[in-house]
């Protein structure tokens, strides 16, 4: 996958009118980084427009799928590139942190929340702390370890959340 950075929302309409791609995010023109994103193979391609808060979105390709789980601003979505459809998209409260991916799953890490999905990109569970997430760590591709700012320390089990 690559990204391409536009200067402007109207260079990356221009953009999106000329490839024939998605603009998602704030459509609307609002945000402070505008992006493209293609697969050269697959010729498929889909615009982000968001606020830039000093992490960079992140797009994960599930193997051997057509689909892909894209992370930025305070948004995770899904989308299935074989067939051009939206699978999800989730608006959270908190900036996106990192998509992390292990055998079993996918994890969206988010200032104050963690989602996990299964390899078909359907969520498993969620889970909200009290503090900002300041550490996190895959332990064995079955649990993952959670720190946050106020001293919090929690490992969970990816199969089944917290308990």
């Amino acid at each position: 996958m690559k990204k391409e950075i536009h200067e402007s929302f109207k260079e990356l309409k221009e953009s999106a009118v000329k490839y024939g791609f998605q603009i998602y995010g704030n459509a609307d023109g609002q945000g402070n980084r505008f992006e493209t994103i293609y697969m050269p193979d697959q010729k498929y391609r889909f615009g982000l427009a968001y606020y830039f808060h000093g992490i960079d979105s992140q797009v994960l390709q599930v193997k051997n799928t057509f689909k892909i789980i894209i992370g930025f601003e305070e948004t995770i979505m899904a989308l299935d590139y074989d067939v051009g459809t939206e699978l999800f998209h989730k608006e959270t409260i908190s900036p996106f942190y990192e998509l992390l991916e292990t055998k079993y799953c996918i994890i969206a890490v988010f200032e104050l929340d963690i989602y996990v999905f299964d390899l078909a990109l359907n969520q498993k569970w969620s889970s909200g702390f009290r503090d900002i997430i300041i550490n996190h760590q895959i332990l064995g591709d079955e649990e993952i370890l959670i720190e946050c700012a106020n001293g919090d320390r929690s490992i969970i089990s990816l199969m089944h959340g917290p308990k």
